[in-house]
Protein backbone atom coordinates (compact mmCIF):
# COMPACT_ATOMS: atom_id res chain seq x y z
CA UNK A 1 0.00 0.00 0.00
CA UNK A 2 1.30 3.43 -0.90
CA UNK A 3 0.41 7.25 -0.65
CA UNK A 4 -0.12 7.47 -4.73
CA UNK A 5 -2.69 4.50 -4.68
CA UNK A 6 -4.25 5.51 -1.48
CA UNK A 7 -5.18 9.28 -2.96
CA UNK A 8 -5.96 8.14 -6.72
CA UNK A 9 -8.89 5.82 -4.80
CA UNK A 10 -10.01 8.77 -3.23
CA UNK A 11 -9.98 10.89 -6.27
CA UNK A 12 -12.04 8.45 -7.44
CA UNK A 13 -14.69 8.65 -5.08
CA UNK A 14 -13.74 6.23 -1.86
CA UNK A 15 -12.53 7.87 1.69
CA UNK A 16 -9.32 7.64 3.08
CA UNK A 17 -10.38 4.68 5.14
CA UNK A 18 -12.19 3.30 2.46
CA UNK A 19 -9.24 3.42 0.47
CA UNK A 20 -6.65 1.46 3.31
CA UNK A 21 -9.12 -1.02 3.69
CA UNK A 22 -9.63 -2.19 0.26
CA UNK A 23 -5.81 -1.92 -0.45
CA UNK A 24 -5.47 -3.85 2.60
CA UNK A 25 -7.47 -6.54 1.39
CA UNK A 26 -5.53 -6.60 -1.81
CA UNK A 27 -2.68 -7.04 -0.03
CA UNK A 28 -3.58 -9.78 2.00
CA UNK A 29 -5.51 -11.61 -0.90
CA UNK A 30 -8.14 -13.21 2.26
CA UNK A 31 -8.60 -11.68 4.91
CA UNK A 32 -10.97 -10.89 8.19
CA UNK A 33 -12.45 -8.23 9.76
CA UNK A 34 -9.74 -8.46 12.54
CA UNK A 35 -6.98 -8.60 10.13
CA UNK A 36 -7.74 -5.76 7.80
CA UNK A 37 -8.05 -3.88 10.94
CA UNK A 38 -4.95 -4.73 12.75
CA UNK A 39 -2.71 -4.09 9.23
CA UNK A 40 -4.19 -0.98 7.97
CA UNK A 41 -4.08 0.37 11.71
CA UNK A 42 -7.68 0.92 11.46
CA UNK A 43 -10.18 0.77 14.44
CA UNK A 44 -12.02 -2.09 15.03
CA UNK A 45 -14.95 -0.70 15.51
CA UNK A 46 -15.12 1.14 11.94
CA UNK A 47 -14.26 -2.22 9.46
CA UNK A 48 -17.08 -3.05 9.45
CA UNK A 49 -19.88 -0.45 7.91
CA UNK A 50 -16.34 0.13 5.79
CA UNK A 51 -16.41 -3.37 4.58
CA UNK A 52 -20.16 -3.41 4.14
CA UNK A 53 -20.03 -0.19 1.73
CA UNK A 54 -16.83 -1.78 0.13
CA UNK A 55 -19.21 -4.68 -0.43
CA UNK A 56 -22.18 -2.77 -1.80
CA UNK A 57 -20.00 -0.72 -4.01
CA UNK A 58 -19.24 -4.11 -5.51
CA UNK A 59 -15.23 -3.77 -4.91
CA UNK A 60 -15.27 -6.56 -2.21
CA UNK A 61 -16.50 -9.58 -1.63
CA UNK A 62 -17.77 -11.85 1.22
CA UNK A 63 -16.45 -15.31 2.02
CA UNK A 64 -19.20 -16.73 3.97
CA UNK A 65 -16.51 -18.85 6.52
CA UNK A 66 -15.60 -18.94 10.20
CA UNK A 67 -14.49 -16.12 10.51
CA UNK A 68 -15.93 -14.45 7.85
CA UNK A 69 -13.21 -13.15 5.17
CA UNK A 70 -13.08 -10.53 2.25
CA UNK A 71 -11.56 -11.08 -1.24
CA UNK A 72 -11.27 -7.60 -2.84
CA UNK A 73 -11.53 -6.92 -6.84
CA UNK A 74 -8.32 -7.18 -8.79
CA UNK A 75 -7.11 -3.57 -8.79
CA UNK A 76 -7.61 -3.12 -12.21
CA UNK A 77 -11.02 -4.14 -12.14
CA UNK A 78 -12.26 -1.88 -8.98
CA UNK A 79 -10.23 1.10 -10.63
CA UNK A 80 -12.30 0.76 -13.93
CA UNK A 81 -15.80 0.11 -12.31
CA UNK A 82 -15.13 3.24 -10.01
CA UNK A 83 -14.03 5.70 -13.01
CA UNK A 84 -17.53 4.13 -14.97
CA UNK A 85 -19.42 5.35 -12.12
CA UNK A 86 -17.88 8.92 -11.87
CA UNK A 87 -19.12 11.67 -14.92
CA UNK A 88 -17.36 14.99 -15.63
CA UNK A 89 -15.66 15.41 -12.17
CA UNK A 90 -13.54 12.43 -12.72
CA UNK A 91 -12.05 13.86 -16.37
CA UNK A 92 -9.15 15.84 -13.96
CA UNK A 93 -7.95 12.60 -12.51
CA UNK A 94 -8.23 10.31 -15.71
CA UNK A 95 -4.38 10.34 -15.84
CA UNK A 96 -3.96 9.11 -12.45
CA UNK A 97 -6.34 6.39 -13.17
CA UNK A 98 -4.75 5.12 -16.20
CA UNK A 99 -1.88 4.39 -14.24
CA UNK A 100 -3.54 2.51 -11.22
CA UNK A 101 -5.56 0.48 -13.89
CA UNK A 102 -2.00 -0.47 -15.80
CA UNK A 103 -0.69 -2.06 -12.20
CA UNK A 104 -0.37 -6.23 -12.99
CA UNK A 105 -2.94 -8.44 -10.69
CA UNK A 106 -1.11 -9.36 -7.56
CA UNK A 107 -3.46 -12.06 -6.56
CA UNK A 108 -2.65 -14.80 -8.44
CA UNK A 109 -4.94 -18.23 -7.86
CA UNK A 110 -3.32 -21.25 -6.38
CA UNK A 111 -3.11 -25.03 -8.41
CA UNK A 112 -4.89 -26.46 -5.54
CA UNK A 113 -9.30 -25.61 -6.23
CA UNK A 114 -10.54 -24.50 -3.25
CA UNK A 115 -13.92 -24.94 -2.36
CA UNK A 116 -15.77 -21.66 -1.59
CA UNK A 117 -18.93 -20.34 -0.84
CA UNK A 118 -19.03 -16.39 -2.07
CA UNK A 119 -22.19 -13.82 -1.74
CA UNK A 120 -22.56 -11.53 -4.82
CA UNK A 121 -24.54 -8.41 -4.17
CA UNK A 122 -26.90 -7.83 -6.85
CA UNK A 123 -26.72 -5.50 -9.93
CA UNK A 124 -23.20 -4.96 -11.70
CA UNK A 125 -21.23 -7.41 -9.64
CA UNK A 126 -23.66 -10.20 -9.87
CA UNK A 127 -23.83 -9.78 -13.83
CA UNK A 128 -19.74 -9.68 -13.91
CA UNK A 129 -19.21 -12.82 -12.11
CA UNK A 130 -21.98 -14.51 -14.33
CA UNK A 131 -20.55 -13.13 -17.26
CA UNK A 132 -16.59 -14.21 -16.93
CA UNK A 133 -18.22 -17.67 -16.10
CA UNK A 134 -20.13 -17.70 -19.42
CA UNK A 135 -17.24 -16.22 -20.97
CA UNK A 136 -14.92 -19.49 -19.59
CA UNK A 137 -17.46 -22.03 -20.11
CA UNK A 138 -16.55 -25.29 -22.06
CA UNK A 139 -19.49 -27.68 -22.07
CA UNK A 140 -22.94 -26.34 -20.59
CA UNK A 141 -24.85 -23.71 -19.08
CA UNK A 142 -27.59 -24.85 -17.43
CA UNK A 143 -30.53 -22.25 -15.81
CA UNK A 144 -33.29 -21.92 -14.46
CA UNK A 145 -35.10 -18.07 -14.32
CA UNK A 146 -38.68 -16.38 -13.96
CA UNK A 147 -39.91 -15.71 -17.39
CA UNK A 148 -39.43 -12.29 -18.24
CA UNK A 149 -40.45 -12.14 -21.92
CA UNK A 150 -40.62 -13.39 -25.63
CA UNK A 151 -37.33 -15.57 -26.02
CA UNK A 152 -35.64 -14.85 -28.86
CA UNK A 153 -31.79 -15.63 -29.43
CA UNK A 154 -30.92 -11.95 -31.13
CA UNK A 155 -32.06 -10.87 -27.75
CA UNK A 156 -29.64 -12.96 -25.47
CA UNK A 157 -26.90 -11.33 -23.73
CA UNK A 158 -24.20 -11.19 -26.16
CA UNK A 159 -21.56 -13.74 -23.82
CA UNK A 160 -24.61 -16.41 -24.54
CA UNK A 161 -24.81 -15.82 -28.28
CA UNK A 162 -21.03 -16.89 -28.54
CA UNK A 163 -20.66 -19.80 -25.90
CA UNK A 164 -23.72 -21.10 -28.48
CA UNK A 165 -21.53 -20.28 -31.18
CA UNK A 166 -18.92 -22.02 -30.26
CA UNK A 167 -20.42 -25.44 -29.12
CA UNK A 168 -21.71 -24.43 -25.23
CA UNK A 169 -25.11 -26.62 -24.86
CA UNK A 170 -27.39 -23.85 -23.21
CA UNK A 171 -30.26 -25.14 -21.15
CA UNK A 172 -32.95 -22.84 -19.65
CA UNK A 173 -35.72 -23.90 -18.00
CA UNK A 174 -38.63 -20.71 -17.33
CA UNK A 175 -42.43 -20.41 -16.21
CA UNK A 176 -44.75 -20.89 -19.19
CA UNK A 177 -45.53 -17.26 -20.14
CA UNK A 178 -49.42 -16.50 -20.26
CA UNK A 179 -49.49 -16.77 -24.10
CA UNK A 180 -47.83 -19.34 -25.96
CA UNK A 181 -44.72 -18.04 -28.12
CA UNK A 182 -42.46 -19.66 -29.89
CA UNK A 183 -43.33 -21.44 -33.43
CA UNK A 184 -41.55 -24.30 -35.61
CA UNK A 185 -39.20 -22.04 -37.24
CA UNK A 186 -38.33 -20.28 -34.14
CA UNK A 187 -37.41 -23.61 -32.61
CA UNK A 188 -35.40 -24.60 -35.61
CA UNK A 189 -33.60 -21.21 -35.12
CA UNK A 190 -32.78 -22.38 -32.16
CA UNK A 191 -31.47 -25.81 -32.95
CA UNK A 192 -29.54 -24.03 -36.02
CA UNK A 193 -27.70 -21.66 -33.60
CA UNK A 194 -26.36 -25.88 -32.23
CA UNK A 195 -26.88 -25.36 -28.53
CA UNK A 196 -29.96 -23.10 -27.14
CA UNK A 197 -33.18 -24.64 -25.91
CA UNK A 198 -35.81 -23.19 -23.63
CA UNK A 199 -38.37 -25.37 -22.13
CA UNK A 200 -40.99 -24.25 -19.57
CA UNK A 201 -42.75 -25.27 -16.51
CA UNK A 202 -46.51 -24.45 -15.65
CA UNK A 203 -45.47 -22.20 -12.62
CA UNK A 204 -42.29 -20.31 -11.65
CA UNK A 205 -40.21 -23.06 -9.54
CA UNK A 206 -38.86 -21.80 -6.06
CA UNK A 207 -35.23 -21.57 -6.74
CA UNK A 208 -33.64 -19.98 -9.64
CA UNK A 209 -29.76 -20.44 -10.49
CA UNK A 210 -27.41 -21.36 -13.00
CA UNK A 211 -24.66 -24.60 -13.30
CA UNK A 212 -21.83 -23.76 -15.41
CA UNK A 213 -19.62 -27.28 -16.95
CA UNK A 214 -21.19 -28.82 -13.88
CA UNK A 215 -18.23 -27.22 -11.73
CA UNK A 216 -19.52 -23.88 -10.20
CA UNK A 217 -23.11 -22.70 -9.82
CA UNK A 218 -24.77 -19.11 -9.19
CA UNK A 219 -27.99 -19.83 -7.28
CA UNK A 220 -30.37 -16.49 -6.60
CA UNK A 221 -30.87 -15.25 -2.47
CA UNK A 222 -34.06 -14.09 -3.77
CA UNK A 223 -35.17 -15.07 -7.00
CA UNK A 224 -36.84 -12.37 -8.72
CA UNK A 225 -37.67 -11.59 -12.79
CA UNK A 226 -35.33 -9.45 -12.87
CA UNK A 227 -31.78 -10.04 -13.14
CA UNK A 228 -30.33 -6.96 -12.08
CA UNK A 229 -32.24 -7.06 -8.69
CA UNK A 230 -30.56 -10.08 -7.76
CA UNK A 231 -27.98 -11.02 -5.17
CA UNK A 232 -26.59 -14.89 -5.28
CA UNK A 233 -24.44 -17.24 -4.02
CA UNK A 234 -21.89 -19.12 -5.71
CA UNK A 235 -19.94 -22.07 -5.07
CA UNK A 236 -17.98 -24.73 -6.45
CA UNK A 237 -19.10 -27.18 -3.89
CA UNK A 238 -19.03 -30.64 -5.43
CA UNK A 239 -21.87 -31.85 -3.64
CA UNK A 240 -24.20 -28.48 -4.12
CA UNK A 241 -23.33 -28.42 -7.70
CA UNK A 242 -24.30 -32.39 -7.71
CA UNK A 243 -27.56 -31.53 -6.25
CA UNK A 244 -28.63 -28.68 -8.28
CA UNK A 245 -27.81 -30.25 -11.80
CA UNK A 246 -29.52 -33.28 -10.70
CA UNK A 247 -32.49 -30.89 -9.84
CA UNK A 248 -32.46 -29.39 -13.42
CA UNK A 249 -31.86 -32.82 -15.49
CA UNK A 250 -35.29 -34.02 -13.31
CA UNK A 251 -36.79 -30.39 -14.27
CA UNK A 252 -35.69 -30.54 -17.75
CA UNK A 253 -37.16 -33.76 -18.71
CA UNK A 254 -40.68 -33.12 -17.33
CA UNK A 255 -40.51 -29.34 -19.14
CA UNK A 256 -42.14 -28.61 -22.22
CA UNK A 257 -40.39 -27.08 -25.39
CA UNK A 258 -41.70 -24.23 -27.34
CA UNK A 259 -44.60 -25.58 -29.36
Amino acid sequence: MNDEDIRTLMDLGLTLLQAKAFLTVIELGEASNKAIAKTSKIARQNIYQIMLTLQEKGLVEKILEKPIKFRALPLKDAAEKLFRDKTDEYLRVKAETQELIKKPEENSETAEEVHEFVFIPEKEAHWRRVEQAIEASQRSIHTIMTYVGKPCFDDLPYPIQKATKRGVEVKVISNCPEKKVGSTSRKAAWTKEGCYEVRYVSKPLPVMFCVVDKKEVFLATDPKPDPNTISALWTNNVGLVIILEDFFDKTWRKASPPE
